[in-house]
């Protein structure tokens, strides 16, 4: 998630547009209110922290309600589940953080003149 906050930081300050509506919103909501740029991504990763934080919820519900009403499933079960869920979620975050930026640097290739050719003197 740590590399997500960069990438979806670069992603709201260059296009404005987010894959997080509670980020997307709360970079909105700050940018409205004329605040600096540092509160806006400390809002936007805040508010995704908090939407990753609510969908973790069920994960760690199921795992540990399922050792509490039944034997055929361990406290130590549940931990290799977890595990093994938050191994995989980092592995998709990373590899879209590095998507996502490898994306935005072609972006500005492609977007950017010439060398040595600026725009023409007034």
């Amino acid at each position: 998630m740590i590399h997500s906050f960069f990438s979806l930081s670069s992603v709201l300050t260059r296009t404005g547009v987010s894959t997080n509506a509670a980020s997307k919103a709360a970079h909105d909501v700050a940018r409205a209110r004329k605040a600096g740029p540092r509160t806006r991504r400390w809002a936007a990763s805040g508010a995704y922290v908090l939407t990753e934080a609510a969908k973790e919820v069920p994960y760690y519900a199921g795992a540990f309600g399922a050792t509490l009403v039944s034997d055929a499933v361990s406290a130590r079960d549940a931990i290799v589940f977890l595990a093994g869920t938050n191994i995989g979620a980092a592995l998709y975050e990373y590899g879209l953080g590095r998507a996502t930026r490898r994306c935005l640097r072609h972006r500005a290739s492609v977007d950017a003149p010439p060398a040595g050719r600026g725009p023409a003197a007034p």
